[in-house]
């Protein structure tokens, strides 16, 4: 299996796609439900290598296969990982640190405006503005939601944890048989 497998040219070509896309978003710092198919493609392809690496891992387990033979191939596999990775979302990730600092300057500056040197100002006017930057400070530079995140986190370890129950599951058949 080559790299050129791995990271064949539809899921190169996606990768491409949704680069050129995400320079044509409209970031919107309160909404961000159009940039989670960015993150939904990047999981989906990158999960892809992952699970290619993964075989890597099954021959060095299963069978008489030499580890040293076999990480150049493990290394070559890396290269298309991060491209699939970081191809489609880091012009977003670039785009929403920009904006958010941008608008998290511009609340500042209004916040200096209206104290205008007078600690003591109306909260009527102060509080929304503070509302608003605490809002802005906490939004994601990253077009991942907690879904995204889950299952990035999920999908690697699930063939372990199948293989543990297995072997549990073994041990405990022969403990009653």
């Amino acid at each position: 299996m080559s790299v050129h497998d791995l990271c064949d040219a539809r899921t190169g070509d996606n990768a491409r796609l949704f680069r050129r896309l995400s320079n044509q978003l409209t970031i919107d710092l309160l909404d961000n439900r159009n940039l989670m198919p960015f993150g939904d493609m990047t999981l989906n392809s990158t999960l892809m290598v992952i699970g290619a690496q993964a075989l890597f891992a099954i021959m060095w387990l299963v069978s008489d296969t030499d580890p040293r033979t076999t990480i150049p191939g493990l290394v070559a596999t890396a290269v298309p990982l991060v491209f699939l990775f970081l191809a489609p979302v880091w012009p977003i990730h670039l785009a929403l640190r920009q904006a958010k600092q941008a608008v998290l300057a511009r609340i500042q500056d209004s916040i200096k405006e209206t104290r205008g040197g007078d600690p003591l100002v109306n909260a009527e006017i102060l509080g929304p503005l503070l509302t608003y930057r605490r809002e802005v400070a906490t939004v994601a530079e990253w077009p991942f939601n907690l879904s995204i995140v889950a299952r990035f986190g999920l999908y690697p370890v699930i063939v372990p944890i199948t293989w543990i129950g297995a072997a549990f599951i073994e041990n405990l058949v022969e403990v009653f048989i």
